[in-house]
């Protein structure tokens, strides 16, 4: 199973709650309602992401994500758009148990920018990779023609507990 494929798996994750906060720990800043409708818009959209792994349903990568998209993963190595769909489409893993534990919701721009942050756990079944992995993930949605797609992403997939260092 391609790296890419694992990378694609971080944030998919259901049941999240979104949050708002300064970097400085202090109370919430008051959204708008822009802010607001973008920060549900995008934790649907991790949701679906998710479901749409699970089914191998390419079309919803073809919609979500932006022409010009650019992902890196743990290696440092980049990947584009039609990658992202390649990989989703690869039939031989099996996703299950996909949850976010720690998702977050950054809107800017008035409603036009926003920045995904989570940390996320799933259960992968593949040919030489089976087991169940973890990660953490950022990403950077622009809000296009009222449509949201993902233009970046940052994906890090961490070292199992038991693993050596």
């Amino acid at each position: 199973m391609s790296p890419r494929l694992m990378i694609l798996m971080l944030p998919l994750f259901a049941c999240a709650k979104s949050t708002t906060s300064n970097s400085s720990g202090a109370a919430p800043v008051v959204a708008s309602e822009n802010d607001e409708a973008g920060r549900q818009a995008l934790n649907q959209l991790e949701d679906t992401w998710a479901k749409a792994l699970e089914t191998h349903d390419t079309a919803f990568f073809s919609r979500i994500a932006a022409p010009d998209f650019h992902g890196t993963e743990d290696s440092a190595k980049t990947f584009d758009r039609a990658r992202m769909i390649r990989d989703a489409s690869d039939t031989t893993a099996k996703v299950r148990d996909l949850r976010d534990e720690d998702r977050q919701i950054r809107i800017y721009g008035n409603g036009s920018v926003g920045v995904v942050t989570g940390l996320s756990r799933w259960t992968l079944e593949a040919p030489g990779s089976s087991g169940q992995y973890s990660g953490r993930y950022t990403e950077t949605w622009v809000k296009r023609d009222g449509q949201w797609q993902i233009v970046a992403g940052h994906y890090t997939t961490l070292a199992p507990p038991n693993s050596a260092p």
